[in-house]
Order: structure tokens, then C-alpha cells, then sequence
């Protein structure tokens, strides 16, 4: 029983995000021809003489990729269209950028939206494969990624990273072999991870980042991230942020930065860790705020409100959880 080459060829493409090459058409018998007929009767597309794909078929960061990778032999998806396909997060995506060592010369078909960036320095080292596409790795792509997009973006991406379990270390390394003066891309990197040495923290999220801006303010006293709350030698909570001299701590809960915040108040008592009332011991009594977003668009007023809970010596708010305010607009997540 003979297999239709057409349904061969398309099991192949899907496997390709949807793509496939004319070479590989032919080695299954299906002649220039029959292609021509195809791409008349919309059944495939045409992305370049050599580069075709499946009709109907989703549009994606990973067929994009896949296409634009087959222009040069020596292609790699890299910056933006990299950051895309580990998942970092606001990553804006118009264009397909594709990395070639700076001796090609590439001319890139006006029906594909790709960027083509030359450079001398594409080690093997620095290439990974995701999902059968060739790609910088991530740390290579975070150090890339500042020359084409904005330092939040580069901040946002850097914070996943770190998150999924890549190495400040490795991070920093890649980024100080790399850098040259004028490097926009690894002078951003750097910035970013100097920042980080001296905080002596990291962000958990990038929503955590965005409290943190909000509530930074020169009239509060002195905030501290990711502080942990200690007891008779014991550490009883970590918050995401704290006001120590006002006994005020602030957790970031967050389900999509994009749909705005809001504060919940609940009091914590220092002895225990737990929420609650400190009735034995007024001075173990902090404020606990949990920036989180359930859709309220606006943010509460950082200053006048933080105010308000550092005036407040001991537990005066109700225990259960209370919306406060909200007339101050949350800060645009980068695009």
C-alpha cells in the first residue's frame, strides 16, 4: 500500500511548526509541478523560493523561527525571537530576529518580517536548539537583548531567567566576554546584574519589581526587599518587601501584572510569623499589605496611604482583609 508523499510532507511540516523546505517535498517524489498547483489552489504558502509552509496553519514565534533559521546555514534565532521561545515574558514580537556571522550576506525574501543582525561573535558555545530550531542560549540572548529592546524588557526577561534557574554567575560571564565598548546589549546586562550585587537580592517577579518602584518612595522610611523577619533568632517570615522601622511588610501575589493591583491590609504578629492579633505584646504587631491584582485597575495612593499604616503603633486594622483606595495608576508594563 503506497503512501501519499502530500500526507507525508505534512506530518513532516507540523513537526516544523508548520514549515518545510522544497527539498524535502522533492525527496518524497513531489515535484515543481505539483508545488506550483498547490500554492495556486492556497493549499500551501510560500514564505521564499526554497521555504514553503502549510495553509491555515497558526502563525507562531516558533514558525516564524523555523523559516527565517533556513535563510543561511549558519542562522540562529536570537535577541527578541530567542527571548520569545524560552518564554521570558514582555517580549514584543513584530519581527523575526535571526543572528549570521558577520562575513554573510543575506537577503531576506519582502515576504517574511525578519531583522537580520551581523556579528563576529556567534561561539557554538552560545547555541542551543529549542524545540528543532537553532537559537543563542539564554544567557547569550539576555546579553543581546538590550540593543533592541528597553532596559525593563532586558530587567523582565532577567528576573524569568534567574526564576527558572540560570546562574547570576553564568549570566555574568557570558555577558562580560561579550561586552565591547559601545555594546548597548551587554552594558545593559551589566547594569542590570551590578544593581542586583548591591541589593543582595533578586526579584522573585516581575511583578514583584513593579511594587517595589511603587512603594520606593524618599518621605517613607527606609525599604528593604526581600527581608526576613526574625525572632528571638529565629527567622518567622520573609516578605517580599518591609518597612523595618515602621514595622509594615508588603507581599506581591500577582495572576497578570497587566490587570492592575490593589492593597489588602491583615495584621502579622512578630512572635509567631501568623496573622493576628499581638493583645500580650503591642510592639510585636506589623502591618502586612498584599499587593496582589484581582482586575482593580488602579493602584492605591503609595504615600499618603503607606503613611497611614506606619502612623498605626499596634494592631488597628480589622484582621480580615481590607481593600484601601485606589486612585493612583499602576506603572506600563514594558512593551
Amino acid at each position: 500500500m503506497s503512501v501519499d508523499p502530500w500526507a507525508q510532507l505534512t506530518q513532516r511540516a507540523v513537526r516544523q511548526h508548520g514549515v518545510f523546505l522544497r527539498k524535502q517535498a522533492s525527496a518524497l517524489g513531489i515535484d515543481s509541478r505539483r508545488i506550483k498547483t498547490a500554492l495556486r489552489d492556497n493549499r500551501i504558502v510560500a514564505f521564499s523560493e526554497q521555504i514553503l509552509g502549510l495553509a491555515g496553519f497558526p502563525s507562531s514565534v516558533r514558525r516564524d523561527a523555523r523559516a527565517a533559521t533556513w535563510l543561511s546555514s549558519g542562522a540562529v534565532a536570537s535577541h527578541r525571537t530567542a527571548a520569545a521561545l524560552f518564554g521570558f515574558e514582555g517580549i514584543p514580537f513584530n519581527h523575526t530576529d535571526i543572528s549570521v556571522p558577520l562575513e554573510q550576506r543575506l537577503r531576506v525574501p519582502v515576504t517574511m518580517k525578519v531583522i537580520v543582525h551581523h556579528t563576529s561573535q556567534l561561539d557554538k558555545k552560545d547555541l542551543v536548539t529549542v524545540t528543532g530550531i537553532p537559537c543563542t542560549s539564554k544567557a547569550r540572548t539576555l546579553a543581546d537583548l538590550g540593543s533592541v529592546a528597553s532596559p525593563d524588557v532586558v530587567l523582565q526577561a532577567l528576573i524569568v531567567a534567574h526564576r527558572d534557574g540560570l546562574s547570576l554567575h553564568t549570566i555574568r560571564s557570558v555577558a562580560q566576554r561579550l561586552h565591547r565598548p559601545g555594546r548597548q546589549g551587554t552594558k545593559v546586562l551589566l547594569g542590570h546584574l551590578d544593581a542586583f550585587a548591591r541589593a543582595g537580592n533578586v526579584p522573585e517577579s516581575w511583578f514583584e519589581e513593579v511594587v517595589r518602584r511603587i512603594i520606593d518612595h524618599p518621605d517613607l522610611p527606609r525599604l528593604i526587599p526581600q527581608y526576613e523577619l526574625r525572632h528571638e533568632g529565629r527567622v518567622v517570615a520573609r516578605f517580599d518587601h518591609a518597612f523595618p522601622d515602621a514595622r509594615v511588610a508588603v507581599e506581591s501575589h500577582s495572576r497578570s501584572a497587566r490587570r492592575g493591583m490593589v492593597f489588602l491590609c491583615s495584621r502579622i504578629c512578630l512572635a509567631t510569623g501568623y496573622p493576628g492579633c499581638c493583645t500580650q505584646n503591642p510592639a510585636h504587631a506589623w502591618i502586612l499589605g498584599s499587593a496582589t491584582n484581582p482586575g482593580v485597575p488602579c493602584l492605591t495612593d503609595r504615600k499618603r496611604t503607606a503613611v497611614r499604616w506606619m502612623s498605626t503603633d499596634e494592631c488597628q486594622l480589622p484582621a480580615e482583609a481590607t481593600p484601601i483606595g485606589h486612585d493612583t495608576p499602576v506603572p506600563p508594563i514594558p512593551q
